[in-house]
């Protein structure tokens, strides 16, 4: 039985190649006790043949169709992967739950060194790391540290008040217990109602149900997250169907008139780019992004040489 499970939520990831990245990444780990669980959330590309032609027996990919009304992300394929592992008699023995999405990458030491922190402190319920948030061509553009954890209940206050304020939420690995903690009335562990920021409210959810010395950040890149034009926070953005997405996170966690105006004026002075209009920033972006990848050097090794797939692989 693995001891590890990854849950992996896919829309049409194939056809560009990102979603087979995905799972290089997973399968060239160096702690080989996991299965990976592919959710194909009704996808209409070539997703099931991807995965068929991967013949690591840790994969399991499992399809569910889309419903009419369900919201562009990652909830519902994300809730259908919980159910499994926490229903399925095949994950009985598992003790620790983590989440990556079909465009994000691994490096090879992940899973082993969150792994490890679970084994030297059994009390530990959530182990996170620092992200790496890359370009489209995984090119490193800076490094999301968060800000330090001591208490989790203050830390999802913060969460709540501070909407923009950097947490690595993708990196998250969870005991299996306390995963069964956050799940609402109705066995779900992800908002379905939240197609953006739906990482933001389980973490929040995941930090008040835990307690100090309960919570092990590592400080090393152990997730890289890409950004491209295709990824539900730009989709999202692009739009602009972010804004009520966080009127109804701030409805939901109780955050008041006067919450929301500092908020505002302390985004105002941090990031004033943030006010001017889409087509603005994304010129000022790509000026930002390219002084943040000099800044920060080159990427992962191994994750560059799945990007480079006319490189040999040893995987």
């Amino acid at each position: 039985m693995p001891k590890v499970a990854v849950i992996t939520p896919t829309y049409n990831r194939a056809s560009n190649g990102l979603l087979q990245k995905t799972m290089l990444s997973v399968s060239g780990q160096s702690y080989t006790d996991f299965a990976h669980v592919i959710v194909d959330d009704g996808s209409t590309d070539n997703t099931a043949e991807a995965v068929a032609s991967f013949s690591d027996p840790r994969i399991i990919y499992a399809r569910r169709e889309r419903t009419p009304r369900q919201k562009f992300g990652a909830s519902a394929a994300s809730n259908h992967g919980v159910h499994m592992v926490l229903e399925d008699p095949y994950f009985s023995d598992t003790q620790y739950v983590t989440f990556l999405h079909s465009d994000d990458m691994l490096p090879r030491q992940s899973f082993g060194m969150k792994a490890q922190g679970f084994k030297m402190n059994p009390n530990l319920r959530l182990v996170c790391s620092y992200m790496g948030i890359c370009d489209s061509s995984m090119r490193l553009l800076r490094i999301m540290k968060g800000p330090e954890i001591e208490e989790p209940k203050e830390m999802a206050q913060m969460l709540i008040r501070k909407q923009h304020m950097d947490f690595p939420h993708h990196t998250m690995m969870l005991s299996k217990g306390l995963l069964k903690e956050i799940r609402d009335i109705d066995g779900s562990v992800f908002d379905e109602r939240l197609g953006f920021g739906e990482d933001r409210d389980f973490s929040v959810r995941a930090l008040k149900l835990i307690e100090k010395g309960q919570v092990l950040c590592i400080p090393e890149v152990l997730q890289f997250y890409r950004t491209h034009d295709a990824s539900v926070t730009a989709l999202y953005t692009a739009e602009g169907l972010h804004r009520p997405e966080r009127e109804y996170f701030s409805d939901k966690h109780g955050r008041t008139f006067w919450t929301d105006l500092t908020g505002k004026l302390q985004l105002l002075a941090t990031r004033p780019y943030y006010f001017l209009p889409e087509s603005a920033k994304k010129h000022l972006r790509r000026a930002r992004d390219e002084v943040r990848r000099r800044n920060n050097g080159a990427i992962d090794p191994f994750i560059e040489e799945i990007e480079m797939p006319l490189r040999r692989r040893s995987i």
